[in-house]
Protein backbone atom coordinates (compact mmCIF):
# COMPACT_ATOMS: atom_id res chain seq x y z
CA UNK A 1 0.00 0.00 0.00
CA UNK A 2 1.10 3.62 -0.64
CA UNK A 3 2.05 6.08 1.66
CA UNK A 4 -0.46 8.89 1.87
CA UNK A 5 1.86 12.34 1.01
CA UNK A 6 -0.99 14.71 1.14
CA UNK A 7 -2.80 16.15 4.47
CA UNK A 8 -6.28 15.44 5.94
CA UNK A 9 -8.53 16.63 8.50
CA UNK A 10 -11.59 15.40 10.26
CA UNK A 11 -15.03 16.77 11.18
CA UNK A 12 -18.18 15.30 12.76
CA UNK A 13 -21.18 16.18 11.35
CA UNK A 14 -24.38 16.81 13.57
CA UNK A 15 -27.96 14.59 13.03
CA UNK A 16 -29.57 15.41 9.59
CA UNK A 17 -26.23 17.42 8.45
CA UNK A 18 -24.47 17.59 5.35
CA UNK A 19 -20.56 18.68 4.88
CA UNK A 20 -18.58 19.49 1.64
CA UNK A 21 -15.33 20.53 1.68
CA UNK A 22 -13.63 22.55 -1.00
CA UNK A 23 -9.56 23.28 -1.28
CA UNK A 24 -9.16 27.19 -2.92
CA UNK A 25 -6.56 26.52 -5.93
CA UNK A 26 -4.97 29.33 -8.06
CA UNK A 27 -4.46 28.67 -11.37
CA UNK A 28 -1.93 28.95 -13.58
CA UNK A 29 -3.64 31.91 -15.45
CA UNK A 30 -4.14 33.37 -11.76
CA UNK A 31 -7.21 32.37 -11.37
CA UNK A 32 -8.90 31.05 -8.37
CA UNK A 33 -10.93 27.57 -8.58
CA UNK A 34 -12.41 25.24 -6.11
CA UNK A 35 -11.13 21.58 -5.56
CA UNK A 36 -13.58 19.42 -3.86
CA UNK A 37 -12.02 17.16 -1.35
CA UNK A 38 -12.32 13.35 -1.38
CA UNK A 39 -13.39 12.17 2.42
CA UNK A 40 -14.04 8.82 4.12
CA UNK A 41 -16.82 8.66 5.96
CA UNK A 42 -17.06 6.51 9.45
CA UNK A 43 -20.86 6.04 11.07
CA UNK A 44 -20.66 7.12 14.78
CA UNK A 45 -23.97 6.69 16.79
CA UNK A 46 -26.08 8.34 13.81
CA UNK A 47 -23.30 10.96 13.37
CA UNK A 48 -20.72 10.98 10.49
CA UNK A 49 -17.16 11.70 11.36
CA UNK A 50 -15.56 12.74 8.06
CA UNK A 51 -12.32 12.71 7.29
CA UNK A 52 -11.07 14.86 4.23
CA UNK A 53 -8.30 14.37 2.33
CA UNK A 54 -5.75 17.13 0.62
CA UNK A 55 -3.74 15.12 -2.19
CA UNK A 56 -0.85 17.25 -2.31
CA UNK A 57 2.23 17.54 0.23
CA UNK A 58 1.84 21.21 2.60
CA UNK A 59 5.55 22.13 2.23
CA UNK A 60 6.42 23.06 5.77
CA UNK A 61 5.38 26.78 6.84
CA UNK A 62 2.93 26.93 4.26
CA UNK A 63 -0.86 26.44 4.17
CA UNK A 64 -4.14 25.79 2.29
CA UNK A 65 -7.31 28.00 2.16
CA UNK A 66 -10.55 25.82 2.65
CA UNK A 67 -14.33 26.24 2.29
CA UNK A 68 -16.25 24.15 4.50
CA UNK A 69 -20.31 24.02 3.13
CA UNK A 70 -22.87 22.62 5.67
CA UNK A 71 -26.39 21.84 4.21
CA UNK A 72 -29.28 20.29 6.38
CA UNK A 73 -32.69 21.24 8.03
CA UNK A 74 -33.55 24.17 4.99
CA UNK A 75 -30.19 25.88 5.91
CA UNK A 76 -26.30 26.04 4.66
CA UNK A 77 -23.50 27.42 6.41
CA UNK A 78 -20.28 28.58 4.64
CA UNK A 79 -17.05 28.38 6.76
CA UNK A 80 -13.54 29.57 5.74
CA UNK A 81 -10.78 28.08 7.13
CA UNK A 82 -6.66 27.28 6.91
CA UNK A 83 -5.51 23.93 6.52
CA UNK A 84 -1.80 23.54 7.95
CA UNK A 85 -1.05 19.94 8.32
CA UNK A 86 -3.38 18.09 9.67
CA UNK A 87 -4.79 20.65 11.84
CA UNK A 88 -7.83 22.75 10.45
CA UNK A 89 -8.30 26.44 11.77
CA UNK A 90 -11.58 28.01 11.19
CA UNK A 91 -11.12 31.65 10.26
CA UNK A 92 -12.71 34.40 12.04
CA UNK A 93 -13.20 36.83 8.62
CA UNK A 94 -14.83 35.45 5.88
CA UNK A 95 -13.04 34.27 2.56
CA UNK A 96 -13.82 36.34 -0.76
CA UNK A 97 -16.40 32.95 -1.58
CA UNK A 98 -19.88 34.44 -2.79
CA UNK A 99 -22.80 32.25 -3.26
CA UNK A 100 -26.10 32.10 -4.75
CA UNK A 101 -28.90 29.69 -4.80
CA UNK A 102 -30.12 28.72 -8.22
CA UNK A 103 -34.41 28.12 -8.50
CA UNK A 104 -36.41 27.47 -10.94
CA UNK A 105 -39.51 26.59 -11.46
CA UNK A 106 -39.38 24.20 -14.64
CA UNK A 107 -36.49 21.65 -15.32
CA UNK A 108 -33.77 24.01 -16.72
CA UNK A 109 -29.86 23.89 -17.29
CA UNK A 110 -27.34 26.13 -15.69
CA UNK A 111 -24.74 27.13 -18.83
CA UNK A 112 -23.12 30.01 -16.98
CA UNK A 113 -19.95 27.37 -16.12
CA UNK A 114 -16.80 29.12 -17.41
CA UNK A 115 -13.61 27.40 -17.59
CA UNK A 116 -10.17 28.32 -16.99
CA UNK A 117 -7.59 27.08 -19.77
CA UNK A 118 -6.18 24.60 -18.07
CA UNK A 119 -10.23 23.22 -17.45
CA UNK A 120 -10.41 24.58 -14.11
CA UNK A 121 -13.74 26.31 -13.17
CA UNK A 122 -13.98 28.68 -10.32
CA UNK A 123 -18.08 27.84 -9.24
CA UNK A 124 -19.25 24.96 -8.10
CA UNK A 125 -22.95 23.80 -8.21
CA UNK A 126 -24.33 21.80 -4.88
CA UNK A 127 -27.52 19.80 -4.41
CA UNK A 128 -28.34 20.90 -0.75
CA UNK A 129 -30.59 17.92 -0.09
CA UNK A 130 -27.63 15.57 -1.26
CA UNK A 131 -25.27 17.51 0.35
CA UNK A 132 -23.21 16.87 -2.71
CA UNK A 133 -21.28 18.88 -6.23
CA UNK A 134 -23.47 18.79 -9.41
CA UNK A 135 -20.96 16.95 -11.33
CA UNK A 136 -21.22 19.52 -14.66
CA UNK A 137 -21.25 18.39 -18.36
CA UNK A 138 -18.85 20.10 -20.13
CA UNK A 139 -19.09 21.80 -24.02
CA UNK A 140 -17.28 23.81 -26.53
CA UNK A 141 -19.38 26.87 -27.27
CA UNK A 142 -18.66 28.08 -30.47
CA UNK A 143 -20.02 31.64 -30.27
CA UNK A 144 -17.61 32.55 -26.96
CA UNK A 145 -14.96 30.68 -28.31
CA UNK A 146 -14.09 28.93 -24.77
CA UNK A 147 -14.63 25.80 -22.77
CA UNK A 148 -17.77 26.29 -20.62
CA UNK A 149 -19.85 23.61 -18.36
CA UNK A 150 -24.00 22.59 -17.97
CA UNK A 151 -25.90 21.38 -15.43
CA UNK A 152 -29.22 20.11 -15.07
CA UNK A 153 -31.86 21.63 -12.56
CA UNK A 154 -34.85 19.88 -11.80
CA UNK A 155 -37.84 21.51 -11.09
CA UNK A 156 -39.03 23.25 -7.90
CA UNK A 157 -35.63 22.61 -6.62
CA UNK A 158 -32.98 24.77 -5.34
CA UNK A 159 -28.87 24.54 -5.72
CA UNK A 160 -26.55 26.50 -3.82
CA UNK A 161 -23.40 27.85 -6.22
CA UNK A 162 -20.21 28.70 -4.88
CA UNK A 163 -17.67 31.14 -6.80
CA UNK A 164 -14.23 31.99 -5.36
CA UNK A 165 -13.54 35.48 -7.40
Amino acid sequence: MEEFEGTNFTIIDPENKKTIAFAINKTEEEAFCLQKLDCSIENQNGKMKKTFFYNEPLPEGTSKDVVLLTVGDGKAVLNSAVLEKNKLYLSKTPTQVEYRMLYSDKPAEYTDIKYTPSLKRPISIVDPELGDEIKPVLYYDDQANMIKAKIKMAANKSYIALEVR
